[in-house]
């Protein structure tokens, strides 16, 4: 395509093309960034909620599930393993660890039931946390396929949250500069089209005043041109 062309038909020019592009990225960038902030804000009240309370009985709870998870990382990866403890009776400064009542769940990540690591665990927890049936103490355990928070939250395409973010300000940052230039450039090119067209009328009016002043002239010049054309 000719310049001249182009110039006539602004809105075939590359510009055009690169500002549907830059605002394509833009777009992308703002999914990116949108995706990242809402999984952010979709997890941190779960992690908020994971935090430790201060009453005596969530502490003794928590401690108990950390406690188990230590015996547990002796015979399974931790990170495959969910502990719940609940104590219950009342608790106060004369209470001893013989008089709680714990009830204790394990979920292990795993479909398929393994009897031998059943008992092992079953037997390491029970052991370690001084359980007694006749007390009231049970223990559940559970082989459910299950995934964790950070997982969730990095496997999208193989990147984490961060890099995540991290991509989508890059094509944002791009998005924009190449929007802002591709802009330039074509508000550029529709006022170089805008001035031709303005010379082209004022040469137009230009030539109907001289034609209004001396039509014999004109009309002279135009016989001339015209025979001219015709030798030729």
């Amino acid at each position: 395509m000719s310049e001249n062309t182009a110039e006539a038909n602004p809105l075939s020019t590359p510009s055009l093309a690169m500002i549907f592009l830059m605002t394509a990225l833009i777009v992308i960038a703002v999914t990116i960034l949108l995706q990242a902030g809402w999984v952010q804000w979709r997890f941190s009240s779960v992690e908020i909620d994971d935090k430790p309370a201060n009453d005596p009985r969530s502490q003794r709870e928590a401690y108990l599930e950390a406690k188990a998870l230590k015996l547990v990382s002796s015979v399974a990866d931790v990170r495959d393993i969910n502990v719940m403890v609940q104590i219950t009776g009342q608790l106060d400064s004369s209470s001893t660890e013989s008089s709680e009542i714990k009830t204790v769940l394990i979920l292990v990540n795993e479909t398929k039931r393994s009897g031998t690591l059943a008992q092992a665990i079953t037997a390491i927890v029970s052991t370690g946390l001084a359980m007694d049936a006749s007390r009231g103490d049970s223990l559940a355990l559970q082989f459910h396929e299950f995934s964790h928070i950070a997982a969730r939250k990095e496997n999208v395409l193989g990147l984490s949250l961060i890099q995540r973010t991290y991509l989508g300000l890059i094509v944002l940052f791009i998005g924009v500069c190449g929007f802002a230039w591709a802009s330039f450039r074509y508000k550029n090119q529709l006022l170089k089209v805008e001035h031709a067209r303005n010379a082209y009328q004022d040469q137009l009016q230009r030539f109907k005043l001289i034609a209004s002043d001396e039509p014999a002239r004109v009309a002279s010049v135009m016989s001339d041109w015209l025979n001219g054309v015709k030798d030729r």
